[in-house]
Protein backbone atom coordinates (compact mmCIF):
# COMPACT_ATOMS: atom_id res chain seq x y z
CA UNK A 1 0.00 0.00 0.00
CA UNK A 2 2.72 2.28 0.48
CA UNK A 3 4.24 1.81 -2.58
CA UNK A 4 1.21 2.68 -4.40
CA UNK A 5 0.72 5.86 -1.94
CA UNK A 6 4.23 7.00 -2.99
CA UNK A 7 3.70 6.40 -6.46
CA UNK A 8 0.21 8.42 -6.48
CA UNK A 9 2.02 11.31 -4.77
CA UNK A 10 4.76 11.52 -7.19
CA UNK A 11 2.15 11.00 -10.32
CA UNK A 12 0.39 14.06 -8.50
CA UNK A 13 3.43 16.20 -7.84
CA UNK A 14 4.51 15.94 -11.38
CA UNK A 15 1.31 17.08 -13.08
CA UNK A 16 1.63 20.20 -10.67
CA UNK A 17 5.34 20.87 -10.08
CA UNK A 18 5.87 23.92 -12.99
CA UNK A 19 9.57 24.70 -14.26
CA UNK A 20 10.36 27.09 -16.69
CA UNK A 21 9.21 26.59 -19.92
CA UNK A 22 8.75 27.86 -23.16
CA UNK A 23 8.77 27.96 -27.08
CA UNK A 24 12.22 28.67 -28.01
CA UNK A 25 13.51 29.24 -31.80
CA UNK A 26 17.42 29.56 -30.76
CA UNK A 27 19.37 30.23 -28.50
CA UNK A 28 23.06 29.54 -26.83
CA UNK A 29 25.93 30.91 -25.14
CA UNK A 30 28.07 33.56 -25.85
CA UNK A 31 31.46 34.16 -23.54
CA UNK A 32 34.77 36.81 -23.81
CA UNK A 33 36.81 38.55 -21.74
CA UNK A 34 34.71 40.86 -19.80
CA UNK A 35 32.50 37.39 -18.94
CA UNK A 36 29.69 34.78 -20.51
CA UNK A 37 25.77 34.95 -20.64
CA UNK A 38 23.41 32.94 -22.27
CA UNK A 39 20.30 33.61 -24.93
CA UNK A 40 17.39 32.65 -26.32
CA UNK A 41 15.27 33.70 -29.31
CA UNK A 42 11.62 33.25 -28.89
CA UNK A 43 10.35 34.87 -25.70
CA UNK A 44 9.61 38.46 -25.50
CA UNK A 45 9.47 39.11 -21.39
CA UNK A 46 12.07 41.81 -20.43
CA UNK A 47 12.80 44.75 -18.47
CA UNK A 48 14.20 48.24 -19.80
CA UNK A 49 15.46 50.33 -17.25
CA UNK A 50 16.36 53.93 -17.96
CA UNK A 51 18.75 56.49 -15.53
CA UNK A 52 21.26 58.75 -16.35
CA UNK A 53 21.66 58.78 -19.79
CA UNK A 54 21.73 54.92 -20.47
CA UNK A 55 19.36 51.97 -20.73
CA UNK A 56 19.60 48.30 -19.96
CA UNK A 57 17.13 45.52 -21.00
CA UNK A 58 17.41 42.64 -18.39
CA UNK A 59 14.99 39.37 -19.41
CA UNK A 60 15.32 36.19 -21.17
CA UNK A 61 15.73 37.95 -24.73
CA UNK A 62 16.72 41.02 -26.03
CA UNK A 63 15.03 42.91 -29.30
CA UNK A 64 18.44 44.42 -30.57
CA UNK A 65 21.79 43.38 -31.57
CA UNK A 66 24.81 44.59 -32.44
CA UNK A 67 26.01 43.15 -35.70
CA UNK A 68 29.48 43.35 -37.54
CA UNK A 69 29.00 42.56 -40.72
CA UNK A 70 32.17 43.30 -42.66
CA UNK A 71 35.80 43.06 -41.32
CA UNK A 72 38.44 43.96 -43.82
CA UNK A 73 41.68 42.38 -44.06
CA UNK A 74 43.34 44.54 -46.48
CA UNK A 75 44.11 47.63 -44.14
CA UNK A 76 47.04 49.28 -43.03
CA UNK A 77 46.31 49.59 -39.31
CA UNK A 78 45.71 46.52 -37.58
CA UNK A 79 45.85 47.41 -34.27
CA UNK A 80 42.52 49.68 -34.87
CA UNK A 81 39.37 48.46 -32.67
CA UNK A 82 35.91 50.16 -32.82
CA UNK A 83 32.78 49.84 -31.07
CA UNK A 84 29.36 51.60 -31.31
CA UNK A 85 27.18 52.05 -28.55
CA UNK A 86 24.26 52.19 -27.28
CA UNK A 87 22.03 49.90 -30.02
CA UNK A 88 19.06 50.43 -29.67
CA UNK A 89 19.40 54.31 -29.97
CA UNK A 90 16.38 56.77 -29.91
CA UNK A 91 19.06 59.97 -31.13
CA UNK A 92 22.79 59.53 -30.20
CA UNK A 93 25.25 56.63 -31.09
CA UNK A 94 28.74 56.54 -30.19
CA UNK A 95 31.77 55.37 -32.52
CA UNK A 96 34.56 54.76 -30.19
CA UNK A 97 37.75 54.20 -31.71
CA UNK A 98 40.79 52.77 -29.83
CA UNK A 99 44.30 53.64 -31.54
CA UNK A 100 42.74 56.48 -33.30
CA UNK A 101 44.29 58.40 -36.19
CA UNK A 102 43.32 61.71 -36.99
CA UNK A 103 42.76 62.89 -40.54
CA UNK A 104 42.06 59.20 -41.97
CA UNK A 105 39.38 57.73 -40.09
CA UNK A 106 35.91 58.08 -41.78
CA UNK A 107 32.36 56.55 -41.30
CA UNK A 108 29.55 56.50 -43.23
CA UNK A 109 25.56 56.04 -42.11
CA UNK A 110 23.51 53.97 -44.77
CA UNK A 111 19.77 52.50 -45.07
CA UNK A 112 18.80 48.96 -45.19
CA UNK A 113 18.34 49.88 -49.41
CA UNK A 114 21.78 51.07 -49.39
CA UNK A 115 20.88 54.78 -49.96
CA UNK A 116 23.94 56.82 -48.38
CA UNK A 117 22.72 59.18 -45.85
CA UNK A 118 25.58 61.15 -44.59
CA UNK A 119 29.35 60.30 -45.08
CA UNK A 120 31.58 62.13 -42.51
CA UNK A 121 35.13 62.05 -40.94
CA UNK A 122 35.22 60.64 -37.53
CA UNK A 123 36.45 63.93 -35.49
CA UNK A 124 38.50 62.26 -32.38
CA UNK A 125 38.20 58.78 -30.95
CA UNK A 126 35.03 59.48 -29.28
CA UNK A 127 32.80 60.42 -32.55
CA UNK A 128 28.65 61.25 -31.68
CA UNK A 129 26.06 60.86 -34.42
CA UNK A 130 22.95 62.04 -34.42
CA UNK A 131 19.75 59.38 -35.10
CA UNK A 132 17.21 61.57 -33.89
CA UNK A 133 15.69 63.10 -37.39
CA UNK A 134 15.94 59.36 -38.91
CA UNK A 135 13.08 57.56 -39.13
CA UNK A 136 12.50 54.57 -36.71
CA UNK A 137 14.59 50.92 -38.45
CA UNK A 138 17.44 49.62 -39.53
CA UNK A 139 20.74 51.66 -40.75
CA UNK A 140 24.55 50.48 -41.29
CA UNK A 141 27.27 52.04 -40.11
CA UNK A 142 30.72 51.67 -42.09
CA UNK A 143 34.10 52.66 -40.58
CA UNK A 144 36.94 53.39 -42.98
CA UNK A 145 40.40 54.00 -42.28
CA UNK A 146 42.38 55.93 -45.10
CA UNK A 147 39.10 54.92 -47.44
CA UNK A 148 40.06 51.29 -46.86
CA UNK A 149 36.50 50.25 -45.26
CA UNK A 150 37.04 48.34 -41.86
CA UNK A 151 33.50 47.35 -39.96
CA UNK A 152 30.50 48.17 -40.76
CA UNK A 153 27.64 48.09 -37.78
CA UNK A 154 24.12 47.44 -37.99
CA UNK A 155 22.38 50.01 -35.60
CA UNK A 156 18.62 49.76 -34.75
CA UNK A 157 16.97 52.92 -34.05
CA UNK A 158 14.03 53.34 -31.76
Amino acid sequence: MTKQTLTALLLFVTFFMHAQKGVVTSGGNGSGSGGSSSYTVGLVNFKSNTANNSNSTEGVQHAYQITEIENAQKVVKSDLSFTVFPNPTEDLVTIKIDNYVKGIMSYQLFSTSGQLIFSKNASESLTTISMGNLAQGTYFIKVSCDENPIKTFKIIKN
